[in-house]
């Protein structure tokens, strides 16, 4: 190469260098403190601990909802099965209530504690994976193996 072409791509690197440079966000020029890095770390979690209390909310909700309705549906069936039975059979009609009714809750208290379940697995999760963030030395090493797999599979 000659003397000027060499010098020409050096200060065109330099001219993209600086672009670069320019353009990176500034938070990302910037060094924490360790008081503010621990401020994030713990305000971090502390949103995963919302998170999580809204997701559960939100899924509770909806299964209670849907366990009233059909409880409701179910009650009125009952009473009009009830006052259209014989006298003699009426026993009999408001044993299978309750019977449905206890498969009912059944049903949905399973889907509730099964909810809850999960939903904590997540924020288990979910907090594993701050503070391996945060503190890499406290990961186990079959956390970075999942890691890089996940990063080959992204490739």
């Amino acid at each position: 190469m000659t003397g000027r072409s060499e010098l020409l791509l050096r200060f065109s690197a330099v001219i993209m260098l600086c672009t670069l440079l320019a353009a990176a966000p500034a938070h990302a020029q910037r060094q924490y403190t360790k008081k503010e890095l621990w401020g994030h770390y713990k305000a971090e979690l502390r949103m995963a601990d919302v998170d999580h209390l809204e997701r559960t909310r939100n899924e509770r909700k909806k299964i209670l909802e849907l366990w009233k309705t059909e409880t409701d549906e179910l009650t009125a069936a009952y009473h009009q099965a009830y006052h259209q039975a014989e006298p003699k059979k009426r026993r009999e009609v408001t044993a299978r209530y309750y019977e449905e009714l206890r498969e009912i809750r059944k049903y949905h208290s399973a889907a509730l504690t099964a909810t809850k379940e999960k939903a904590d697995l997540d924020l288990i999760e979910k907090k594993n994976e701050i503070i391996y963030h945060y503190e890499p030395h406290k990961a186990p090493p079959e956390y970075w193996q999942k890691k890089r797999l996940e990063e080959l599979k992204k490739r």
